[in-house]
């Protein structure tokens, strides 16, 4: 109660205070994990954002249903703490240069929310980006993200980069067009 209160009063400082503390009476407090991995995803302190996230990952899995919640609202409740929490952990995996730990949660992020270009494009890219590269998949999501983006700058820079790696996999340009058709 007291960090939502915070939360409200945008005191964040407040929230991540009383975050840790609430950690340290319980180490598996989702909504404190939740709420800490966020606030250092926006800090860029990505080591600690990852492990929060990865943290509560474990703790959305062991969350009791509160009284008076349907079973529904809590299975929803609990999707959207695990999409979040693989969107901040893969994304950090993904700063941090470890591709395979972004792919291992942003997978399931863009699998719960398959229009959120902010999960697909930084998974396209933990596969371009790998060593060694996962051309299919990476051709595929980066020709998604394509898809995705409304901004017309931001579009036709990715569909470059996208087009240029598609160029070097298959060693043409030939059916690039339909990738993008399909994955529309």
């Amino acid at each position: 109660l007291l960090m939502g209160t915070y939360q409200q009063a945008n005191n964040q400082a407040k929230v991540i205070d009383t975050a840790n503390r609430l950690l340290t009476a319980n180490p598996d407090n989702a909504r404190a994990l939740v709420l800490l991995a966020y606030n250092e995803r926006a800090s860029q302190k990505w080591a600690d954002a990852k492990q929060h996230a990865e943290r509560g990952l474990l703790a959305v899995e062991k969350m009791a249903k509160p009284d008076g919640v349907s079973d529904a609202d809590f299975t929803k409740q609990k999707a959207q703490l695990s999409g979040l929490l693989n969107s901040v952990a893969g994304f950090s995996g993904l700063q941090l240069k470890d591709y395979a730990s972004a792919q291992k949660y942003l997978r399931p992020a863009v699998e719960a929310d398959p229009n959120n270009v902010e999960n697909v494009y930084p998974l396209a890219l933990s596969y371009l980006t790998a060593t060694p590269p996962g051309d299919v998949n990476g051709l595929f999501f980066i020709a998604r993200a394509a898809n995705l983006v409304a901004d017309p700058a931001g579009k036709a820079s990715i569909v470059k980069f996208g087009h240029s790696r598609y160029v070097k996999y298959h060693g043409s340009e030939q059916g690039w067009d339909d990738l993008l058709a399909q994955t529309k």
